[in-house]
């Protein structure tokens, strides 16, 4: 089997990091799941997916470059607990899709021992693609860290940065060397010299982008030459190199440069095994373990503990739907886990506008709880239900598509068949013929007379579509004389308002 040849390397604390922020308030419960679900959905784009993460807590905290200098990313507030959970919860489901998650080793580096950070596993990952590399390959590397630039030094490797995507996102070789002023091999020299206020570490005073660019390609990136030659050579113009800048560079010394230059290299030789672990992946983890909820504590010989007890909770478990239990969908990409789950996803799905027929995420959330007792996926569920507002003493009900109630006996296990007849079907009536296991064979007309008596026909949608109405009534009437434990409580719009039906509930009549 020939090697692959497209692959995606991800940050992952870099996307974690930047849904946390961008989501509001009290709705971050649910940053691990649009995560998951956007890195899974590239995974059918490239031929291998790696997602890389800091080791330890994250964030450069106990990893090898603090342990060297102190103040590196001490800048960084520290996120908390709950964006902690949101990352472990990130790690285990992406490694219940099938994805290759690597979480930085522990190692020692000069003396200095710590975990390294998903930079560093983008590193490792494109010393080993360029060693397999064909002229067709391709690495990307997602990540809005400038400091994965310095990695595309090579035309097969590109770096992809998420906040530019509605613009340029693509970053090559050309484009990091046009808007940093130096080729991407440099970057570490680039950033020793005027810093790195995301990371934490100073530079030298009054040395900014442009200076940096000039003196690393003057010096051909050598920063011993920099300090040693750059304060007396006048050969730079002041206007390129003025006296102050002279003073900072003789000041600073070749010691805080080579600090720099330290904390700015990515350091690719790990000790992880390539093959094993990007061209021949591990299979997805089982799923015993839900990452939706907590595990119990245990104890040292990893059973559970005699007088545990399992922690107060609110997340009621919801059931799945037997319709996504096939192995080439994904049960958890889109349906909920716990209530808490569940509300997440109503006001995602109220605010995209698509459902506008439900006033709240309150009633789309209704929905998908009345749905998931018969076992029908949110999706299925939000297009088949309809709205009815409260009018006078009538309170606010949810109505159900033909189409839906027709599928929830087609799907039944009491039912051989359930359809339509179409050359029965008219202006005048429609017949469903069905079949109820260790029962006869039936056919079941709704005609006119029988609307005229319940009073529909003087409905708009009745006078105008009469032969579509006649079909979604004779289901429903059919569906409820000879089904009614698999349908009971189900109702058509029409059956629950005196106002006319919208054309959407027109078209759902359409089975």
């Amino acid at each position: 089997m020939s090697k692959p040849k497209r692959f995606l390397f991800v940050d992952g604390d870099s996307i974690l990091r930047r849904a946390w922020e961008g989501a509001e308030d009290g709705k971050q419960s649910g940053v691990f799941r649009a995560v998951t679900h956007r890195i899974v959905k590239s995974m059918a784009s490239w031929d291998r997916t790696v997602v890389g993460f800091d080791g330890g807590p994250g964030g450069g905290v106990d990893g090898f470059r603090r342990a060297k200098v102190p103040t590196y990313k001490s800048n960084r507030t520290d996120p908390g607990g709950a964006f902690r959970e949101q990352r472990e919860r990130t790690i285990a489901s992406l490694r219940s899709e099938a994805c290759t998650v690597i979480v930085g080793p522990r190692t020692e580096v000069d003396g200095a021992e710590g975990y390294v950070e998903a930079d560093d596993i983008a590193a490792w990952m494109q010393k080993e693609f360029l060693g397999i590399a064909d002229d067709e390959s391709v690495l990307r590397i997602v990540s809005d860290d400038g400091d994965v630039e310095a990695l595309v030094t090579d035309p097969r490797v590109e770096v992809y940065k998420p906040r530019l995507v509605r613009d340029k996102p693509v970053y090559k070789a050309k484009r990091i060397e046009d808007e940093r002023g130096v080729e991407p091999q440099y970057i570490p020299q680039l950033k020793a010299l005027k810093g790195d206020k995301g990371d934490g570490f100073p530079g030298f005073p009054g040395i900014g982008d442009t200076t940096a660019a000039l003196l690393v390609r003057y010096y051909g990136g050598n920063l011993a030459h920099v300090i040693e030659r750059a304060p007396e050579d006048e050969s730079l113009p002041p206007k390129e190199l003025n006296k102050a800048q002279r003073v900072s560079l003789a000041a600073g010394g070749i010691d805080l440069a080579l600090q720099n230059l330290w904390l700015a290299t990515l350091r690719p030789d790990l000790a992880l095994d390539f093959d094993e672990l990007v061209l021949n992946p591990a299979p997805p983890e089982p799923r015993a373990r839900d990452y939706f909820k907590k595990e119990e504590p245990v104890g040292t010989d990893s059973e559970p503990r005699p007088d545990s007890r399992p922690e107060p909770s609110n997340k009621i478990e919801l059931r799945r739907s037997s319709a996504l239990a096939r192995e080439e969908i994904n049960p958890f990409a889109l349906q909920p886990g716990s209530l808490g789950d569940l509300y997440d996803l109503s006001l995602a799905m109220h605010r995209s506008g698509i459902y506008s027929n439900m006033p709240t995420p309150e009633a789309i959330m209704a929905v998908i709880l009345e749905a998931n007792e018969r076992r029908v996926p949110a999706g299925t569920a939000l297009r088949n239900a309809y709205f009815v507002p409260a009018s006078g003493n009538r309170p606010a009900k949810v109505g159900w598509s033909a189409a839906y109630i027709a599928g929830l006996v087609v799907t039944s296990a009491v039912c051989e068949y359930f359809e339509l007849v179409p050359e029965q079907c008219n202006e005048t009536q429609a017949v469903v013929r069905f079949k109820r296991r260790g029962r006869p064979a039936g056919e079941f007309p709704y005609t006119v007379d029988d609307a005229r008596r319940c009073g529909l026909l003087g409905k708009d949608a009745w006078a105008k579509f009469t032969k579509n109405m006649l079909r979604a009534a004779a289901i429903r009437e059919a569906a409820r004389a000879f089904f009614f434990d698999i349908v009971a409580g189900v109702l058509m719009p029409d059956e629950l308002r005196e106002d006319s039906l919208v054309s959407d509930d027109v078209a759902a009549a359409n089975v």
